[in-house]
């Protein structure tokens, strides 16, 4: 089977997609603020939505079936987490931390 590793495009997607990097900058912002969870915790919490935000922004419901499919099968390769903790790290960084 084909794959490819979406991840650097989903980050370059990301910086580039106005609605998605501020919702994005918003989840940080709630997660940082909530001084109840480790910074483990909210990458992780990050992780997951981003996942969401971004699999929704490219599955619209308007593909085929094999077009979902390939989409789904592309975003299977994200390392979200990956991707969530560069955007932590940008986040305290920017913030002086």
């Amino acid at each position: 089977m084909f794959q490819i590793d979406m991840t650097e495009q989903v980050h370059l997607l990301i910086n580039n997609v106005e609605y998605l990097y501020v919702e994005i900058l918003d989840v940080m912002a709630d997660c940082y603020e909530d001084a109840t969870m480790t910074d483990e915790e909210n990458i992780s919490y990050l992780s997951d939505r981003i996942e969401v935000l971004v699999r929704d922004h490219y599955l619209t419901g308007e593909e085929t079936d094999e077009g979902s499919w390939l989409i789904r099968g592309a975003l299977d390769t994200v390392a979200w987490y990956q991707i969530a903790t560069l955007e932590y790290g940008d986040y305290l960084a920017d913030r002086g931390e």
